[in-house]
Parts: C-alpha cells; structure tokens; sequence
C-alpha cells in the first residue's frame, strides 16, 4: 500500500480475530475499495464475501465456479461447497439491503 499498489492479495484476512475486529477489518477493506483498490482475498466466510466481492470463485469438490457475487453465493452453491445446509438472508441494515449467511445446524 505504501507503493501505491492499485491491488491487495490476502488469505484468509480475519483468521483468529474476535468479531468486532473481523467488522474492523472488513470495513477498512471496504473502505478501500471505494477508493478504487483491487483486493483479491481468499475466506472459508462466504459472508465476508458477500460484504467485499462483486465476483467470486467457488473452489471445492472437484469443481471451480465464478461469477457475480450475488449469483454464486446462493443456499445451493453455498450448501453443495460446504457439504451442510447453508441459508442466506436479505435484510436491511440502516437503509442498505445486505445478505448474510446462516448454517443450518
């Protein structure tokens, strides 16, 4: 970032961090995709997905898909990859639509 490089690489960025400092992280991330920063970031937390990407990449089963966040992140892929039930949730959060992700258990 120091070099002014227009992108960010990152496995796996809120590994062993409490929640409020996965939502610390994730929206600094965001932060700087708004001011146009490319970030390539691996997460086994296809909410931080949801949060951060317009495009993903399914990697699992013997199977690779991409595509538009919003396409990809469905209860079928979601469940299929992870191999449990997976559900997501539209909710609205101060005016701003969002998704989450619910494992069913």
């Amino acid at each position: 970032m120091a070099c002014g490089s227009p992108l960010l690489v990152l496995d796996e960025p809120s590994t062993g961090l409490d929640l409020k400092n996965q939502v610390r992280v994730l929206r600094l991330l965001k932060d700087l995709r708004g001011t146009g920063m490319s970030l390539l970031v691996s997460t086994h937390h296809p909410e931080h997905a949801l949060f951060l990407a317009d495009s993903v990449v399914l990697m699992g089963r013997g199977r690779v898909l991409s595509g538009p966040a919003a396409a990809l992140l469905t209860d079928a892929h979601l469940s299929e990859l992870y191999g449990v039930g997976v559900r997501t949730l539209n909710y609205d959060e101060a005016g701003t639509p969002r998704r989450t992700v619910v494992t069913r258990f």
